[in-house]
């Protein structure tokens, strides 16, 4: 297990969420206090902020309304694919038996959770088309959304990065 630092685990949290075009955004229900999750569009910033782009009626911008705490998850599920077995043996890929496949260095589930505040960025704000011209490089349409809706960012207060199955939680407290 190694052992990193703050700066390393930004910078590996930072290239998981550079290869990743959505994560999941948690709220608080605005109506009913249950949690809310939804995938959105994202950029990670070089400060640890994550911006998004939404619309200002949909649930999770009336959450962050309510409650502007929230949680971050960008992970890779995408090469869960790569490793399944299709048989029905407990042999696959995907048993714990066979974790040495997710903890080779690139090869495992990798996940970061981000939790902190999520706050509409003002347009008149001296960061707005920085934040705006990032989002819109990574992905159009998550710009397009912010242009049309609003654009929010989350500042961290904590950030953890878990890497394949390793039980070790790398944290970082903001």
């Amino acid at each position: 297990m190694p052992d990193y630092s703050d700066v390393e685990i930004i910078k590996r949290a930072e290239s998981l969420a550079n290869d990743q075009f959505g994560g999941t955004l948690a709220t608080i229900h605005s109506d009913d206090g249950t949690p809310y999750p939804t995938f959105v569009l994202f950029q990670f910033t070089e400060d640890v902020r994550i911006l998004f782009g939404s619309s200002k009626t949909s649930q999770h911008a009336m959450d962050v309304t309510s409650t502007p705490e929230v949680s971050f998850l960008i992970d890779n599920r995408n090469i869960l694919y790569k490793s399944l077995d299709v048989t029905s043996t407990p042999e696959g890929s995907w048993h714990l038996d066979s974790q040495s496949v997710f903890l080779q260095e690139g090869a495992g589930f990798d996940r970061v959770i981000v939790e902190g505040t999520a706050v509409l960025i003002n347009p008149l704000h001296s960061s707005y088309i920085q934040d705006l011209d990032e989002l819109t490089k990574k992905n159009w349409l998550a710009g397009s959304f912010a242009r049309q809706g609003g654009l929010y960012g989350i500042r961290p207060r904590r950030l953890t990065l878990v890497e394949a199955l390793d039980p070790v939680r790398y944290t970082v407290d903001f």
